[in-house]
């Protein structure tokens, strides 16, 4: 299943200072999951498979749509009482042109300082016109999230280094073009996208709170530092760029939850965690 039919299917503390993402002297940086990674398992066992990952030493979760039938108060109970921290929510493009202040409150009430639109769909890209509209929309939607105290990111797929305008990434012309919104770097396709995401991490230096951590093998996500993607090198930029969650993600696994306390591991390994 890809993310955006994922985010069709499934129905916050305020910012510091002058931005939360920009802010200077950023204390190391906490690991969480994006839970994208265990979308099969959450609709069934929201709990149980929180409990889980509390239990692996992740610190904190990113919110892909599934709450498990809870309320947010009930959501944001229980993490508490896991220990956890919700780092963010992902939430589509629509949904955050629809329903800007559901969104918003949801982040408050979970105390996520983050609201991140994760991808575009392939009817709005595809010509520097059609991107011009989607980086105005996400301008307009970041300076929106400012006023009610959160931070919209955007999160990356390999297309926006694929895709040009003026012989530049399309990645580079939105943030250029969007000054209110945040980057949620994700490193793996980034890589595919023909970039090295160090150096990327660095270019990006205080706007990038958040990073994705992924390993690829051609197309296919596999578990960290099992992969062609430089993770090590990714992290490393990381902690000296600014970046407040580094949040691991393997799109597909026949074991989701194996794989996230496999990655993980590979973190404690390298001394990360």
């Amino acid at each position: 299943m890809n993310r955006r039919r994922f985010l069709r299917g499934v129905a916050a503390t305020a910012l510091a200072a002058k931005g939360l993402g920009r802010a200077q002297n950023t204390p190391r940086p906490r690991v969480g999951l994006q839970l994208y990674t265990l979308r099969d398992l959450l609709g069934d066992r929201f709990k149980e498979t929180l409990e889980q990952v509390a239990a692996m030493g992740y610190k904190g979760v990113e919110f892909a749509g599934i709450y498990g039938g809870l309320s947010p108060t009930e959501v944001k109970g229980f993490l508490g009482r896991l220990g956890l921290e919700a780092a963010g929510l992902h939430v589509s493009l629509e949904q955050l042109e629809h329903d800007l202040d559901g969104q918003v409150a949801l982040a408050h009430t979970l105390g996520a300082p983050y609201l991140v639109c994760p991808w575009i769909e392939p009817q709005l890209r595809g010509s520097e016109t059609r991107w011009r509209g989607v980086f105005g929309r996400l301008e307009r939607l970041g300076r929106a999230c400012r006023s009610a105290g959160i931070q919209l990111a955007y999160h990356n797929h390999d297309f926006e280094f694929e895709e040009k305008i003026a012989g530049q990434p399309v990645f580079d012309a939105l943030f250029a073009s969007a000054p209110s919104l945040e980057v949620e770097l994700d490193i793996a396709w980034a890589h595919a996208g023909g970039h090295d995401p160090a150096a990327y991490l660095r270019k990006y230096a205080g706007r990038t709170p958040l990073t994705h951590l992924k390993d690829l093998k051609g197309r296919q996500t596999v578990e960290l530092g099992r992969g062609e993607v430089p993770v090590e090198a990714a992290v490393r930029a990381a902690l000296s760029s600014g970046v407040r969650w580094l949040l691991v993600e393997q799109d597909d696994s026949p074991k989701p939850l194996e794989s996230a306390r496999l990655s993980l591991e590979w973190l404690r390994s390298r001394g990360f965690v």
